[in-house]
């Protein structure tokens, strides 16, 4: 999946002041934001995709998003300067949610 890998990427780049990332925090990410599986930034997606049908409230939505990330990167074992950024990979994907969902794209149930 080249949008949120390349997204996650130049974040981790920018907030690390790096020129580029190390081969370990590369691979996770795309591990990450692999769109041919359900990878665990897909899934995550999908359920703020969910929340923003259900008219659940903005803040909420953004709370339990990065409540997902936060675990999913422990759960994973993902890089320590990546589990530090978690806040910041939730905030891009309730943005493309957000984004996704006032385009009226259909979410299954």
């Amino acid at each position: 999946m080249a949008y949120p890998f390349s997204v996650y990427k130049e974040m981790t780049i920018k907030k690390l002041n790096k020129e580029r990332l190390d081969e370990e925090e590369e691979n996770y990410f795309l591990k990450f934001s692999d769109s041919s599986i359900m990878s665990t930034s897909k899934k995550i997606y999908y359920f703020a995709l969910l929340y923003f049908k259900r008219w659940y409230p903005r803040f909420l939505i953004h709370f339990i998003i990065t409540y997902k990330v936060k675990k999913a990167l422990k759960n994973e074992n993902a890089p320590e300067t990546i589990q530090n950024l978690y806040r910041e990979i939730a905030k891009i994907i309730c943005l493309s949610a957000m984004g996704a969902y006032g385009k009226g794209r259909k979410v299954k149930k």
